[in-house]
């Protein structure tokens, strides 16, 4: 993720390390939207054993599946970029960090990127124009051309905004940022199978800057 959290003081990060732990210092930090996460160990076998499937509180099942999410892992990992939860087409049986993708983006040449859906309630208008803007110029960079109908298209691009924060909050020693979380598919349409599914969520200064940098991690992970 791409949070930016400011700190009241060193002092009271301190006192909190040494009254709570380091580690759970370090959750609280993840929860509130605190720093980019290190790699670590997953807690959870796929999206579905997750909290925030589990729990109620989180937008799930409105765009990708229960299939969907049986397929993705916490902490996807490739070429130096971390997604939230994902699955993508690789080969060998490094799930959540894949050696060699099991396809190559080159060997495509025209992409469709669909409408962007909202299901996560009420946002700011635009906000999807704004998310597909960007997710179109990240399949130009990738080389691809855009074509007006999926019919006609290799590619197949989706994405929905599950989640949305437009403002940032004060909670005790932190900032939280505005953020936008998307669930996106890359859909290779004539062999009829997915080769990239992504839940993640970025925090920025605004949750329209949060959506480009979701798309050039979408660009640096796929290129």
């Amino acid at each position: 993720m791409n949070h930016r959290p400011i700190w009241s003081t060193l002092a009271c990060a301190l006192a909190l390390v040494l009254l709570t732990g380091s580690s759970a210092f370090a959750g609280v930090r993840e929860k509130l939207g605190g720093g980019r996460r290190a790699p670590r160990e997953a807690r959870y076998k796929t999206f579905l054993d997750s909290d925030d499937y589990r729990d109620g509180e989180e937008v799930v099942g409105a765009f990708l599946t229960d299939a969907d999410y049986g397929r993705m892992v916490e902490d996807l990992q490739y070429r130096g970029v971390t997604f939230d939860w994902g699955w993508v087409l690789a080969e060998g049986d490094k799930r959540h960090k894949p050696a060699t993708l099991g396809f190559s983006i080159s060997s495509y040449r025209t992409v469709h990127v669909a409408p962007v859906r909202n299901v996560a309630g009420k946002i700011a208008p635009g906000i999807e124009k704004e998310v597909h803007d960007v997710l179109t110029e990240a399949m130009r960079q990738l080389g691809l051309e855009m074509v007006a109908e999926p019919d006609a298209a290799d590619l197949v691009l989706g994405a929905a905004v599950v989640d949305y924060k437009a403002d940032g909050t004060y909670i005790f020693f932190a900032v939280v940022d505005p953020y936008v979380e998307l669930e996106i598919r890359l859909h290779d349409r004539g062999a009829g199978q997915d080769l990239l599914l992504v839940r993640h969520r970025d925090h920025n200064k605004t949750p329209a800057l949060g959506a480009a940098d979701t798309a050039g991690d979408l660009v640096r992970f796929l290129r």
